[in-house]
């Protein structure tokens, strides 16, 4: 990884299966986190804190704030998301009796990675973030 304008780009290995997550907005990159790379935990520990993954600011040119949603326009963007996942998860017809909660739209099952199979993985992680890498 080198400093410079771009949108960063991280491929994180999860069950041995490889899935790319892309910032959705260019950016000017002024470090990242190598530490990150050597101690991958990190990541899930803190990630507000040592788990961080890149520095940067938006670039003049271009303005990413203005597409963040606040207060009940935020809720109702996370309710359907909720809905969204639970059906992602109830279309691959995962165990039952352990994704019950989560599909119900309750609260989330701690690794429910754990059902899903190497080959899923990526697939889910892509329709979930609509990870598409901007030019």
């Amino acid at each position: 990884m080198r400093e410079g304008d771009g949108c960063p780009t991280v491929i994180v290995a999860t069950h041995e299966a490889p899935v790319h997550m892309v910032f959705p907005h260019p950016m000017q990159i002024l470090g990242f986190n190598a530490q990150v790379r050597a101690n991958p935990h990190m990541l899930r520990r803190d990630p507000y804190g040592s788990g961080w993954l890149f520095e940067g600011k938006e670039l003049e040119r271009i303005e990413i704030r203005g597409g963040l949603l606040t207060g009940e326009p935020a809720r109702r963007w996370m309710e359907g998301e909720v809905r969204r996942v639970s059906e992602m998860l109830r279309s691959r017809k995962l165990h039952e009796r352990e994704m019950s909660s989560a599909m119900g739209g309750g609260l989330p099952v701690d690794g429910v990675i754990n059902f899903l199979s190497r080959v899923e993985i990526p697939r889910f992680f892509e329709e979930l973030f609509d990870n598409e890498e901007v030019a």
